[in-house]
């Protein structure tokens, strides 16, 4: 929405975990232009992913690859989510 000819007012959804230090950091790209950013949660949706969930058989190790391994913590994003939660705290 436009204001005015010098005041925008954005609205976007961006998920939860990416909103933590999104209102700090845009006031630092903008150079203290932007006013304070309102974050208002808007809802939610379930991921169909276990975050938990590791692969137990042969056939599930060649399809998901091993636990342990980049590939499968990269193709579960409940497990990357927590992951980077855990890792802020």
């Amino acid at each position: 929405d436009v204001i005015s000819n010098e005041l925008w007012c954005l609205r976007a959804q961006l998920p939860a975990a990416s909103a933590l230090g999104f209102g700090e950091a845009l006031l630092e790209w903008t150079s203290g232009g932007a006013s304070v950013p309102q974050l208002i949660p808007a809802g939610f949706q379930l991921l169909d992913e276990d975050p938990f969930w590791a692969p137990t058989t042969e056939d599930e190790r060649e399809e998901h690859g091993d636990f342990g391994g980049d590939v499968f913590a990269s193709s579960n994003v409940a497990r990357a989510l927590v992951n980077a939660v855990r890792r802020r705290k």
